[in-house]
């Protein structure tokens, strides 16, 4: 479902612009956002033996976004949590 959701955000904006996204705490948000704004990137090695790291998905440094986490307590809100995942620095 949040792949369908950031797909159809993308059809709608305009070519080269990555918007601002917030969302709740689901994981799969970022996934879905790093498919469509992010880059392949493969890891230097740390040593000069053992395996290649595997490649991993980066985030474009345009690439704005954070979670609105909130916590209930017997169906009544208790506190909102403020989380930046991706932000150029």
């Amino acid at each position: 479902m949040a792949q369908r959701v950031v797909h159809q955000l993308v059809e709608v904006l305009a070519p080269g612009c990555v918007p601002l996204c917030l969302t709740d705490g689901l994981k799969e948000y970022g996934t879905a956002l790093l498919t469509h704004f992010g880059h392949w990137m493969q890891p230097e090695r740390r040593q000069d033996t053992g395996p290649m790291p595997k490649p991993r998905w980066m985030p474009r440094p345009e690439l704005l976004y954070a979670q609105v986490v909130k916590s209930y307590r017997r169906r009544r809100l208790v506190g909102v949590k403020h989380r930046v995942v991706f932000a150029h620095s």
